[in-house]
């Protein structure tokens, strides 16, 4: 009896997926939407190359929508095969949106998702309207993209010029998130209420904002990052880079963050209450008034391992780490080698931060904190404050040289 319940059930896995379609745009469809539409769960819709002007909502459906790129490995398709919110509508809305519960097995791959300017929507339910999300709206929901260019979306009066989750966590994979733009947060991506989005071989570029020029992320979440570039994003007040709030504990192995500015505090990353912790990174070149590298407040717990924090430049104080508040942070195995004499300053007001570092190579060494009488330093075991000899970091070659201390 056993074996034979077995055998129903392959066979009725067997049917479900000999049953599913291929549905093609525009040779049987002549938008995308109209496929979705008819699609079931299960099918695919391969699009081929042009311009489709129109807005797409895949309506809970666990289908694959694809370019051609899925069959031919030509990434030119990606940039030739896009999807465009159309000019004539005066409320253009999300390019994309994902609000019916999606999950995994709901896929987007190889498309431009561009001049989307956000869906009006309340997702609080509180009354409250805003613009949110102009290349993605995803709302309770998780989605997969794969191997898309976002790019000159708008998300003003709400947040997330490029991106925009609540309570969703999408996993983007070998995306490239440009010149998407908000007078709010979030110029790549508004992330909140526990979502908590997933970034694999993704680039962030020339995105702005007034908040988080790249990336806004708060929220009790655990968003991850790996294999991701940050480069270029600027923001009108903090956080040229990225900003974590409120418990936004960001997992963050192999990334670079640099070249990034903001007119206020934390060039590269503003962090307040939260506790990330970064891996095998490389975060140079960023700019602020203050916090060039890092700008670390209310009792955030940060984790540097493996990081090299360098050539970040400020008006004010703290080239690589501004620290205040009662934030803690642990460095080890790093670099901090930055232009001015200060590397890390902690604000002389507040409460007391604690400081922990081991293993790293420290420009001025101890003499390279300004603590103001309100930190508890920890020097631990091997720090060395000598040059450790990059590359060439004037050209952006921070590896360094076989020399090297």
């Amino acid at each position: 009896m056993k074996n034979f319940k077995h055998i129903i059930i392959s066979i009725l896995f067997f049917f479900s997926i000999s049953t599913a379609e291929t549905l093609y745009v525009p040779e049987q469809f002549e938008l995308i939407q109209d496929a979705i539409t008819n699609s079931s769960d299960n099918d695919s819709i391969m699009v081929s190359p042009g311009v489709y002007d129109e807005k797409i909502n895949f309506e809970g459906k666990s289908i694959v929508v694809s370019s051609r790129f899925i069959l031919d490995n030509d990434s030119l398709l990606i940039g030739l095969t896009v999807i465009n919110a159309p000019s004539e509508d005066s409320e253009t809305g999300s390019v994309v949106t994902f609000n019916n519960e999606e999950t995994n097995s709901s896929i987007l791959q190889g498309f431009t998702i561009q001049n989307g300017t956000g869906n009006f929507e309340d997702p609080d339910n509180n009354g409250s309207f805003y613009t949110y999300g102009g290349g993605f709206y995803i709302e309770n929901s998780s989605p997969v993209i794969k191997s898309c260019i976002i790019k000159d979306n708008t998300g003003n009066e709400g947040g997330g010029g490029g991106i925009f989750c609540f309570n969703s966590s999408p996993k983007f994979f070998n995306c490239y998130i440009q010149g998407n733009e908000t007078d709010d947060v979030g110029g790549g991506i508004y992330s909140r209420n526990n979502s908590s989005p997933e970034f694999y071989n993704t680039i962030f570029s020339n995105n702005s904002a007034e908040f988080g020029g790249a990336c806004y992320l708060r929220d009790e979440s655990s968003p991850i990052m790996e294999n991701v570039i940050l480069m270029d994003n600027s923001a009108n007040n903090s956080g040229g880079g990225i900003i974590l709030k409120d418990d936004a504990n960001l997992l963050a192995n192999h990334i670079q963050i640099k070249e990034n500015t903001s007119d206020g505090l934390g060039g590269g990353i503003y962090i307040n209450n939260a506790d990330p912790t970064f891996n095998f990174s490389l975060i140079v070149n960023n700019s602020s008034s203050s916090g060039g590298g890092y700008y670390i407040r209310n009792e955030s717990y940060v984790h540097l391992t493996n990081v090299t924090i360098a050539n970040n430049d400020v008006g004010l104080y703290g080239n690589a780490i501004y620290l205040r508040d009662g934030s803690t942070v642990n460095i080890s195995n790093s670099i901090l080698w930055g232009t001015g004499d200060y590397q890390i300053y902690v604000r002389e007001d507040g409460s007391e931060v604690n400081l922990n570092i081991t293993y790293s190579a420290f420009k001025n060494g101890i003499d390279g904190i300004d603590d103001n009488n309100n930190g508890d330093i920890n020097w631990g075991t091997g720090n060395i404050e000598e040059d450790p000899q990059f590359c060439n970091d004037l050209g952006g070659n921070f590896s360094i040289r076989e020399s090297s201390p």
